[in-house]
């Protein structure tokens, strides 16, 4: 049976980098799929543990790239501007997207190329296209080359997942999910029967998936 889990939580049972992870499900050594939303999980149960490097050379330290820094850093900051836009604010924009935005315009002067003129237009112009289709080298993993920032308006399951906070949130989520059902529950005991069997047939519900609201606008949760 497979037991499918975040980037950060199969990297911390392996004890390895989120990015050889990502190698080896590009080799072929653990599997991995993508939720509706974009996000990776992958499956513990198809690692062979006679796949993973030795000791000494899994504890050396993965050497992440400038070019690496500043996509995560963006990352986070289109991930904290689409939270500040939900709650109607537009301005100003978040400091860690407007370094992430400068350091890739560095990186343009320094490559010769043609650079985002400012957020806005790094939003609309590139965000919404393929790493690949820019007008500049990235030193990264090659799988993000074919990646975008930006989906339909939103950050897309990769941006979420470079970002990595959503983990913390996912918790967050949990257990106000929780403590509501327990408060209904208190009322109509069926309830909790009722939530149980719906983790059954959807044992993970995270913050890309589902929002707190979907869950509690279930129905067999409506009768309080």
């Amino acid at each position: 049976m497979s037991e499918y889990v975040s980037p950060n939580e199969a990297a911390r049972r392996l004890g390895v980098s989120v990015d050889s992870l990502r190698r080896w499900e590009a080799a072929g050594k653990i599997n991995a799929i993508r939720t509706p939303s974009g996000q990776r999980r992958f499956d513990m149960n198809s690692y062979v543990p006679g796949d993973k490097p030795d000791t000494k050379a899994s504890s050396k330290k993965v050497k992440t790239t400038d070019d690496e820094s500043t996509l995560r850093q963006i990352a986070k900051g289109i991930v904290q501007y689409a939270q500040q836009m939900q709650k109607l604010k537009l301005f100003p924009y978040p400091v860690v997207l407007q370094l992430g935005v400068e350091k890739l315009q560095a990186i343009c002067v320094m490559q010769n190329k043609t650079q985002p003129q400012g957020i806005p237009d790094f939003l609309s112009n590139w965000a919404e296209h393929p790493i690949r289709d820019w007008t500049i080298e990235i030193d990264c993993p090659e799988e993000w080359k074919d990646v975008q920032f930006v989906e339909d308006r939103k950050p897309s399951g990769f941006c979420i997942e470079l970002d990595g906070s959503y983990i913390n949130e996912a918790e967050r989520i949990q257990k106000e999910v929780m403590e509501e059902v327990f408060r209904k529950s208190a009322q109509d005991p069926n309830l909790y029967v009722d939530f149980r069997r719906l983790l059954v047939t959807n044992s993970v519900i995270t913050k890309g998936e589902r929002d707190i609201k979907a869950v509690l606008q279930l129905k067999p949760l409506q009768k309080s």
